[in-house]
């Protein structure tokens, strides 16, 4: 399989390493993904770059750079809701002592 460019091995990571947090909430993700198709393809595509299964084409790096800064905001919204909740449940164990 052909080399992918460095700039673009880094996009594709970046969206990949995005699609892992945002799947820590499975229903929230679900959710996004109902209303987010083209989206959450693209982050699909990204990730089977990164694992070297497709050779991205000019017009799909585009398509992954054009869906990053939105896919990273919702990634993040579900991380820091995540790291709120952990923070819930060891003050709960801590009442219950």
């Amino acid at each position: 399989m052909a080399k992918v460019a460095k700039e673009s091995l880094e996009l594709c990571t970046r969206v990949d390493s995005l699609l892992t947090k945002a799947t820590g909430d499975p229903d929230a993700f679900y959710e996004f993904a109902t209303e987010n198709e083209e989206i959450i393809r693209c982050a699909f595509l990204a990730r089977a770059v990164v694992r070297e299964l497709i050779h991205p084409l000019p017009e799909l790096l585009t398509a992954i750079a054009a869906i990053e800064t939105e896919f990273a905001e919702y990634a993040n919204q579900v991380e820091a809701v995540d790291a709120d909740d952990g923070e819930g449940e060891e003050d709960d164990e801590e009442e219950d002592e």
